[in-house]
């Protein structure tokens, strides 16, 4: 299913500038948009592949299993201390 959720940012504008504010968020939402695929290192959305974008539970699977990995240094290693601070 090839759908962009734009309702709430168009509606803000919307509520705060009227037509113009409407435009605005549109803009803004495609510059963002074009920002994120240039930092992908791609140049249209046809070259944004599956590889790219992560689930929820992909990521709580990447972070379980580096925690995992962890476990083996045990907690007063340098590396779980700098995750730790980082939650």
């Amino acid at each position: 299913m090839n759908v962009l959720k734009i309702g709430r940012p168009v509606i803000y504008g919307l509520a705060t500038n009227g037509e113009f504010g409407v435009k605005q968020g549109i803009e803004m939402l495609n510059n963002e948009l074009e920002q994120t695929i240039a930092l992908a290192g791609c140049c249209t959305t046809a070259e944004i592949i599956r590889n790219y974008v992560k689930t929820d539970k992909e990521r709580l699977l990447l972070a379980y299993g580096f925690f995992g990995y962890l476990e083996n240094f045990g907690t007063s290693s340098p590396c779980f201390t700098f995750v730790s601070n980082l939650l």
